[in-house]
């Protein structure tokens, strides 16, 4: 079938384009005298920082659009036709990447990012994005539904599944493909088969012979894994032999196909099986982000660390800092650094108070833990404790957005092998544990939320959990 995961990333890549080129080109109509010279815009093209500034905008860019739902599966489902819901989309997108990117560009003191600059770029921006995609939906429109160019399908399976798939392939072009018929042993009394208007047109013994003499492009085996695992290898087998792409559908196989991948280890390759969705150029996009938010904040809150630090100082005997061992990355054990809330001698007196747990599950909490100090109690409330987790994202221990790094007390006491899978990936800051309702959680939801953020996974997840994060700190809704 049409890979739409290629073609969302190819519109990703064009919208970036999009954006790079319009500011480029809006940043040298603008250049008056007084302003800065054309050799001055070369210069800060070549810069080091700025370039990274750059990059940062463009990052920016593309979530922005993430965010507004550009890139939503109403669109893609419907990638021929024009839709009045994705112009409003991408004009909004537009309006507010524009904003941040002239409020962030202001930072760098080129003076020129004025209202004149907002509106050209606004403008630019929305239109190039469009006039693509319309561009685009009018050779799809032109070539796709000629019916000399509709890729020739043949369905394996008739069931309801494939019956649907079937009807929704022939009410519209906008997919491509012509289906040629089903294939399999009987209709097996399935009474909407009639409705398709389509017929049997060979068993699966027959199939090869039907390949040989048929011009076709694809097969999509809609057969269930379990049950007819021989017949999806005997029927994958003869595709592949005459040259024939096929197809799945993905919740019938017993994994994840988005989540797999190859790897060569000499002649041999090897499929893995991915327990989560952070790979490739995001993963890397992800920890690029981790890397510079971390190490702008650590820079910009110094005076901040440095006041919380006296304040800690004068009112309690010990370190300003309290290190604990947690797990992390694939259950890796590192020091996790916060502000210390607690009266020296806090991890000792564990067992005494091991009884008033109120907290379900193998995590301890108490609401008024009389372990925490007046000044401990503040820091807590608000989250400021938390903020020298910055230094261990930057150093990689940790991420801003991912599941909270558990004790290795707390890990001890799991019961169920699915809450492990959290450790799959960094864990983080913050999360939708904390922004759902925080420590007021029971720890079985804690936990399906986890998951549900492994499961879910996109840079847009990670931006919204982090702007919700804010309010959800300021409401004083609990803390770890």
């Amino acid at each position: 079938m049409v890979n739409s995961s290629n073609s969302l990333k190819g519109w990703k890549v064009y919208d970036a384009v999009c954006m790079a080129l319009c500011f480029i080109a809006v940043s040298m109509f603008i250049l008056k005298p007084g302003y800065m010279s054309f050799s001055g815009f070369l210069l800060i093209r070549v810069s080091v920082g700025n370039i990274f500034m750059f990059a940062s905008l463009v990052l920016l860019w593309h979530l922005t659009f993430s965010m507004m739902r550009v890139y939503g599966q109403t669109y893609w489902s419907n990638a021929c036709k024009y839709s009045s819901s994705e112009v409003t989309n991408v004009v909004k997108a537009s309006i507010v990447g524009s904003l941040v990117i002239v409020a962030l560009a202001s930072l760098s003191n080129i003076n020129f990012y004025n209202v004149t600059f907002f509106l050209m770029f606004m403008v630019s921006t929305a239109f190039t994005v469009l006039l693509g995609r319309y561009i685009h939906r009018d050779l799809c429109q032109y070539f796709l539904y000629k019916e000399d160019n509709l890729r020739k399908l043949l369905i394996v399976g008739v069931n309801s599944r494939s019956i649907r798939m079937a009807k929704q392939i022939k009410a519209d072009h906008k997919f491509g493909y012509q289906i040629l018929g089903f294939v399999d042993q009987s209709t097996r009394d399935i009474s909407d088969f009639d409705e398709t208007g389509l017929k049997l047109v060979t068993d699966i013994e027959g199939l090869p012979d039907y390949l040989r003499s048929t011009a076709l492009d694809e097969v999509v085996v809609c057969l269930p894994f379990r049950s007819q695992y021989d017949d999806i290898l005997h029927i994958s087998s003869i595709c592949e032999k005459q040259g024939i792409a096929v197809g799945m559908l993905p919740d019938l196989l017993p994994f994840n196909p988005l989540l797999s991948g190859m790897q060569q280890f000499g002649d041999q390759a090897v499929m893995t099986l991915n327990p989560h969705r952070i790979k490739g150029i995001e993963a890397i996009i992800k920890r690029l982000f981790d890397i510079v938010v971390s190490a702008s904040l650590l820079i910009f809150l110094m005076p901040v660390f440095l006041l919380i630090m006296a304040v800690i100082k004068s009112t309690s005997p010990g370190p300003s800092f309290f290190m604990q061992e947690r797990l992390g990355l694939n259950k890796q054990r590192f020091r996790m650094v916060k502000f210390r809330s607690m009266k020296l001698g806090a991890e000792e007196r564990m067992a005494e108070i091991e009884e008033l747990n109120e907290a379900e599950g193998p995590v301890f909490k108490i609401k008024n833990d009389p372990r925490i100090t007046k000044v401990g109690k503040f820091l807590r409330k608000s989250s400021l404790d938390e903020l020298p987790q910055l230094i261990n994202v930057l150093r990689g221990e940790m991420s801003l957005v991912g599941p909270r790094p558990l004790t290795v007390r707390d890990y001890e006491g799991f019961s169920e092998d699915w809450h492990r899978r959290r450790f799959s990936i960094r864990p983080g800051i913050t999360g939708l544990w904390q922004v759902s309702g925080r420590c007021d959680l029971p720890f079985e939801q804690w936990m399906q939320l986890d998951m549900q953020y492994i499961d879910q996974w996109s840079l847009a997840l990670d931006m919204k959990v982090l702007l919700k994060t804010l309010p959800a700190v300021i409401s004083g809704s609990g803390a770890e």
